[in-house]
C-alpha cells in the first residue's frame, strides 16, 4: 500500500511539473527547441538571435496566436525591423510573382494555378505560404497572394503602437471578418450587403445614394496597398477611419431599414438585422480607437515643415528659421532659401 502511495505521490509530482510544458515532440516543442538553439548557435549575436526568434514569433502572429506579448514588448525595436524586412520582402513577392526569401522568412506559392494570379476569383486550389528560412516547418498561408503585405503593414502598426493582441490574424473567421473587404468593394457592387425586400422605387434609389460613400471609404482601405507613394502613418489611418465612419452611417441605415421593412421574428431577417447592428457599433468603437491613435500620431517632418511655412509666410521669423532647418535636411534647397530670406 505504502509503494502505491508513493508511486501516485511521483505521478501527481510528474503532472505537476510537466502541466505547463509542451509534449517533446509537439510543435510548440520543436519551435521552443529552435529558439533555445539559437542562444547556442556560433557566431550568433545576441541582436541576431533575436532577430530570428522575432521572426519565429511573427509567423506564429500571423498565424493567429497570441502567446507571446511579452516578446514583442520587451523586443518592438528589433520585431519592427524583422517586419520592415518581410514586408519588403511581401511586395517583391506581389511585384514579381515568383518565390522569395531573404534572411529570414520565405514566400512561396503551392498548389494548382489559379486562372488568374492573386485574384480570389476562379480559385482552383492555391496556397500562399510563409514560413522561416532556417525552420520551414513553422508556416502559416493566405488566401490571395496580396493578403501577406497587407498584414504585415497592419501588424508593423500595431507593434509601433504597442497593440499586440494578434488574435484578428486567425483563420479564417478572423482574418475574414477584419480583412477580407472583397465583398464590400465599390466596384463589386453591393456584395455582401442586401437589401430588404419589396422596396419602393424611391427607397431604391436612397439605398444606392447611401451605399456610395461607404463603398468608396471602403475601396480606399483596399488601395493602400498599391498606393504611390506610401501613404504617411497619418495618412493610412485617415483613410481607415473615413471607413469606419461611413460604416457607422450606412450600417445604420441598414439597421433602421431592415427593422422597418422587414419581420424580426423571421429567422434570415433577424440576421441581417443582428448584422448591421453589431456592423454600425463595432464602427463606433473603430472610429473611437483610430482617433485616439491619430491623436497620438508625431507629425512628419513633411507635415510639419508645411505648417511652419504657411506661419512664416505670414510673418512668423521663428518659424522661418526652423522651416529652413528641417528643408535643408529634406535638400529642398529652393524652399530653404525662401525661408531664409523670411527669417531675416
Amino acid at each position: 500500500m505504502n509503494s502505491m502511495k508513493t508511486i501516485l505521490k511521483e505521478w501527481k509530482s510528474f503532472l505537476k511539473e510537466s502541466k505547463n510544458k509542451p509534449h517533446p515532440t509537439s510543435i510548440a516543442a520543436r519551435g521552443q527547441k529552435y529558439i533555445d538553439s539559437l542562444q547556442t548557435q556560433k557566431g550568433l549575436t545576441k541582436t541576431k538571435a533575436l532577430s530570428k526568434e522575432a521572426a519565429y514569433h511573427i509567423v506564429s502572429a500571423l498565424d493567429g496566436f497570441t502567446g507571446r506579448k511579452d516578446f514583442f514588448e520587451a523586443n518592438s525595436a528589433i520585431a519592427l525591423d524583422a517586419l520592415e524586412s518581410l514586408e519588403g520582402l511581401a511586395r517583391e513577392f506581389i511585384d514579381t510573382k515568383q518565390n522569395v526569401d531573404n534572411e529570414y522568412f520565405r514566400i512561396y506559392a503551392t498548389g494548382a494555378q489559379r486562372e488568374r494570379t492573386g485574384s480570389r476569383d476562379k480559385d482552383t486550389g492555391v496556397a500562399y505560404i510563409l514560413t522561416l528560412q532556417e525552420f520551414q516547418s513553422h508556416k502559416t498561408d493566405f488566401d490571395a497572394e496580396e493578403d501577406l503585405y497587407k498584414y504585415v503593414t497592419i501588424m508593423s502598426d500595431m507593434v509601433e503602437d504597442g497593440d499586440f493582441d494578434f488574435g484578428l490574424f486567425s483563420k479564417p473567421t478572423e482574418r475574414k471578418r477584419f480583412f477580407d473587404t472583397k465583398e464590400r468593394s465599390f466596384d463589386q457592387g453591393t456584395g455582401g450587403i442586401q437589401k430588404p425586400p419589396r422596396l419602393s422605387p424611391q427607397e431604391d434609389k436612397e439605398f444606392d445614394t447611401r451605399a456610395i460613400p461607404y463603398f468608396k471609404a471602403a475601396g480606399a482601405v483596399n488601395g493602400l496597398l498599391t498606393m504611390d507613394p506610401k501613404p504617411t502613418k497619418k495618412e493610412k489611418y485617415n483613410i481607415l477611419l473615413e471607413e469606419a465612419e461611413q460604416r457607422v452611417i450606412f450600417f445604420e441605415y441598414l439597421y433602421d431599414l431592415w427593422m422597418r421593412k422587414t419581420d424580426p421574428e423571421v429567422y434570415f431577417n433577424d440576421t441581417m438585422i443582428r448584422l448591421y447592428r453589431d456592423g454600425f457599433e463595432a464602427g463606433k468603437e473603430e472610429a473611437a480607437r483610430i482617433r485616439e491613435i491619430l491623436a497620438n500620431i508625431q507629425p512628419t517632418p513633411e507635415e510639419r515643415v508645411e505648417d511652419l511655412m504657411a506661419k512664416a509666410r505670414a510673418g512668423d521669423k521663428e518659424a522661418a528659421k526652423e522651416a529652413r532647418r528641417i528643408l535643408v535636411s529634406l535638400k529642398r534647397n529652393r524652399e530653404a532659401r525662401e525661408m531664409r530670406m523670411l527669417s531675416r
